[in-house]
């Protein structure tokens, strides 16, 4: 899920838009017997589900055609320092077991605020917990509108609520604690769960994030190290984008200037302070 903006519809337009499953400009929110409690339109310019495969592929070809090299199936196993600079990385790779740089950029996605560069350099939260649950992509449901989100609310959920994204008339995505948690629903005489009686599932993801959710880390950035996307503790594909524009641009200029420092490097979490 995205939510929109001008820099994320600047963004689609440089990838193009076949990324995009649906766009969504209107919520509703039912309360715990199923009632309709309140309609109004999504906040900003509204929010997207998009094949998140493909849109990481569609950045990949960007990034080799603008000259970067990827490396494939290499794993960062560890960040190399000068003193207290970060000066590389070790990797899982016997032919390429480390890379050194004037500045690395960590995005080592969410896991990283666990065991990623962002807790061997000592800038997680003490006693970081995630929450975790399953997106069911499903067909059957009825009285679907496509671009409509529903937020179901009501002790019937285990967090508490559940979200379903129409996709079009036939199917939509369903945000849950866990498949048991959908498959109980399935027997409530409640709204929502007539409307998932005949629904079969088609698709299981997982979704995981930090919790309290929202919260980036306090410090993004030390002398030759800049956080972005998820190991800084933003959850979007968009703010991850951001963010590694920011951190490109700020680690060009610094290593121009021949400063790498960590108060040269602030300018980023300047920048950041926008999204």
């Amino acid at each position: 899920q995205i939510q929109g903006s001008s820099y994320s519809e600047k963004l689609f337009a440089r990838i193009g838009r076949g990324t995009v499953i649906q766009d969504y400009m209107k919520r509703k929110v039912f309360g715990p017997s199923g009632k309709l409690i309140s309609e109004q339109p999504v906040a900003g310019r509204g929010h997207c589900i998009v094949l998140r495969d493909e849109f990481d592929r569609a950045l990949a070809r960007r990034a080799v055609l603008a000259g970067a090299e990827v490396v494939v199936n290499t794993r960062v196993t560890g960040l190399i320092r000068e003193g207290e600079r970060g000066a590389g990385v070790v990797t899982s790779s016997r032919e390429l077991p480390q890379v050194r740089a004037k500045i690395v950029i960590a995005a080592d996605g969410l896991h990283a605020l666990q065991k990623g560069i962002p807790q061997w350099d000592g800038l997680t939260r003490p006693g970081q917990e995630f929450e975790s649950g399953v997106n069911l992509e499903i067909i059957g449901v009825r009285d679907l509108e496509p671009g409509v989100l529903n937020m179901y609310t009501g002790r019937f959920f285990e967090r508490g609520y559940a979200v379903l994204y129409a996709q079009d008339k036939d199917s939509c995505f369903l945000s849950l604690a866990s498949w048991k948690n959908f498959e109980e629903l399935k027997k409530l005489e409640h709204p929502l769960g007539r409307r998932l009686k005949d629904a079969q599932p088609i698709q299981v993801l997982g979704w995981v994030r930090p919790y309290p959710y929202g919260r980036r880390l306090t410090k993004i950035y030390k002398d030759g190290l800049l956080l972005i996307g998820d190991a800084a503790g933003y959850c979007s594909a968009v703010a991850a984008v951001a963010t590694g524009q920011f951190a490109a641009e700020v680690a060009v200029e610094a290593i121009r200037e021949g400063d790498v420092s960590e108060a040269r490097l602030k300018k980023y979490d300047d920048l950041c302070q926008s999204l």
